[in-house]
């Protein structure tokens, strides 16, 4: 059971995580501390993760993340409306209440 209780919030999180329409890969799998910044890791196409040359498309080390201070003033400019502030970073709602919990945004 516990297993099952890790792969489901592994996928979870992958689903938050990721863009709609994008698939998801091993960055939006783990934390970026949990990754080696020595190497990219991606899925190929077997399903099997991969070392890739360069940086995968979308990585967070990799591509400019908003910061806690963005999340910030969208909110406000949103009237603290999670939705509205989400459509305004362009993230889901889930994405962006993923993003603030993880900042201790309240």
């Amino acid at each position: 059971p516990g297993n099952v209780r890790e792969l489901q919030n592994l996928v979870e999180r992958g689903v938050i995580m990721a863009a709609p329409d994008e698939p998801i890969d091993v960055h939006h799998l783990f934390r970026g501390d949990d990754l080696h910044a020595d190497r990219t890791l991606s899925l190929g196409e077997a399903g099997r993760l991969v070392q890739v040359s360069g940086p995968a498309p979308g990585h967070p080390h990799r591509a400019a993340v908003p910061e806690a201070s963005e999340y910030r003033r969208a909110l406000v400019a949103a009237r603290y409306n999670v939705a509205e502030a989400a459509r305004r970073l362009g993230l889901s709602r889930a994405q962006l209440a993923y993003r603030l919990k993880r900042h201790g945004i309240d």
